[in-house]
């Protein structure tokens, strides 16, 4: 009989065992340094917004296999006991940095980096990568409905036809997006989320689990007409943005199409392995020259107005270029280094965990969407448009660059 319950730590037969191969092949204890970056997003996607690592964080340190998933595991998965025997003791010893909930991030950037032994490196972003994905992608679609919308309430009624964990995650990550309400009440019940059972406002959980009558700071006050439900297929921005045209008053709107996990591809890759007692960095697990080698800091510059103007990534060993003369090399495909011309620039990951145990207390769902709105306020409208909205320029470091070069020169030719 298969057991009860199921630990997203071992959801993928196939990462178990490749991380039992890497350790029977002496790889898989070697400290090793693994990256999540976003692939180019949609043409018309301007930015992408954070969400499912506070989730991820906490399903690392607490959402562990129990003795009977343990011992199914071992009965289907030949040579995996090592490493069955490492996730019986307790948390996976990784620290993870990523970008926090409700931030803005773009593509071919390194949002998410997971260090520790090999073997738990692999495992451990298995879980990472299916929560992040998922859940940024919901989180971007709600954002882009809110921005069509344009003030007109946004209610998430996808989460409501999903079962409990994926009803979990797209409705956290909606809310993060900014929608008002969501139509899935054990979500709304279990994380606080505003609750849409009619069509007038919502109702939103007290402290103790019962509904109680909304407050305008839930829904922005005022009566509301009906909400136009939009079907699960298509694009509901668009079609918010067309109606919006033809309709003046319309209360808001229900949408269905907010969990596409197939909307953003996350890659993961290997960019620096121990060897010798010192980080060697790599181009990926087999020479990818697509990967950006070594162990990374991403700094984004920010212009007077503390609006982002570029995302450069240095090499966690160098110092980092002082905003006025930053260069960056390979931006909006220019192979030259060209000046960033910033008046600041601030890292954009943050340590969530050390040695699998949370740095600092969680991440309240509340200031993650706060996050959101202040960052979206914060970008350029022309990264705003919902259409045809302007490239913004992810570089190298000149030294980074420099690293990849030497790295790409000694490969056979």
């Amino acid at each position: 009989m298969p057991p009860a319950r199921s630990s997203p730590l071992l959801a993928d037969a196939r990462v178990l065992a490749a991380a039992g191969a890497a350790l029977r092949e002496g790889l898989g204890d070697r400290r090793a340094t693994c990256e999540l970056r976003f692939l180019r997003p949609p043409p018309d996607y301007g930015f992408l917004l954070m969400a499912g690592v506070e989730d991820a964080a906490q399903a690392l340190e607490s959402e562990l296999p129990g003795d009977d998933e343990l011992r199914a595991a071992r009965a289907a998965v030949a040579g995996i006991e090592p490493l069955l025997d490492r996730l019986a003791a307790g948390p996976l010893r990784v620290d993870l940095d990523a970008a926090l909930d409700g931030s803005v991030v773009f593509g071919d950037e390194p949002v998410v980096s997971v260090e520790g032994r090999y073997a738990d490196v692999l495992v451990a972003l298995m879980l990472v990568r299916g929560r992040v994905e998922r859940a940024t992608a919901a989180a971007t679609r709600a954002a882009r409905c809110v921005l069509a919308a344009n003030g007109k309430p946004v209610v998430d009624g996808a989460s409501a036809r999903l079962g409990e964990l994926g009803a979990d995650l797209v409705a956290r990550a909606a809310y993060v997006g900014g929608v008002s309400a969501t139509t899935a009440l054990g979500p709304g019940l279990r994380h606080g989320l505003p609750v849409r059972a009619s069509d007038g406002p919502p109702a939103a959980p007290s402290a103790s689990g019962s509904l109680r009558p909304p407050s305008s700071d839930d829904w922005g006050g005022g009566a509301l007409d009906q909400l136009v439900e939009l079907g699960p297929g298509g694009d509901s921005d668009a079609t918010i943005l067309a109606l919006r045209q033809r309709w003046t008053s319309l209360g808001g709107f229900l949408v269905h199409d907010l969990d596409a996990p197939s909307l953003l591809s996350a890659r993961v890759d290997l960019v620096a392995l121990e060897q010798e007692g010192a980080w060697s960095p790599r181009l990926g697990a087999a020479f990818d020259p697509l990967v950006e080698p070594g162990r990374k800091l991403v700094v984004r510059y920010l212009d007077a107005r503390s609006m982002p103007v570029a995302d450069v990534l240095h090499m966690a060993s160098e110092r980092i270029q002082p905003a006025s003369s930053a260069l960056m090399v390979g931006a909006l495909g220019v192979a030259a280094p060209v000046p960033v011309g910033a008046a600041r620039g601030v890292p954009l990951t943050t340590a969530l965990l050390r040695g699998g145990r949370r740095v600092g207390p969680p991440d309240p769902l509340t200031e993650a969407r706060q996050r959101a709105l202040a960052a979206l306020q914060g970008l350029p409208d022309s990264l705003l448009l919902l259409r045809h909205p302007s490239p913004y320029p992810v570089g190298l470091s000149p030294k980074l660059a420099a690293q990849k070069g030497d790295l790409l020169a000694a490969l056979p030719r």
